[in-house]
């Protein structure tokens, strides 16, 4: 093993490593194939549930514009399209910081 190494394991057990994407004192990121794969699944789940979320918020944009609604109705919407803006700022954060994680990998 080498004092890198043991330096890490000694970092562990004090817990001064975060948990994840493990960083070093040295800002390197120790990565197996099987945790940069984990990174490029997740990276996909989140491009499609920020794809799915844009497209609930086109819908709800539509009904909007288009439908003769209550008051009590356009609020609801208002307030589904306030959520699903936030989700999407959400998302979109976050996948930012997921491919900037990996591009630090290559």
């Amino acid at each position: 093993m080498t004092a890198e190494r043991d330096g890490f394991r000694t970092r562990v057990a004090q817990g001064s490593v975060k948990s994840r994407g493990v960083r070093l004192d040295s800002g390197e990121m120790p990565r197996n194939k099987k945790e940069r794969q984990s990174v490029a699944r997740e990276i996909d789940g989140l491009e499609e549930k920020l794809t799915a979320c844009r497209q609930n918020l086109e819908n709800v944009d539509l009904k909007l514009q288009k439908e003769e609604l209550s008051e009590e109705g356009r609020k609801t919407l208002e307030k589904e399209k306030n959520s699903l803006e936030s989700r999407v700022t959400n998302y979109e954060r976050e996948l930012k910081m997921l491919r900037h994680e990996r591009s630090e990998e290559h």
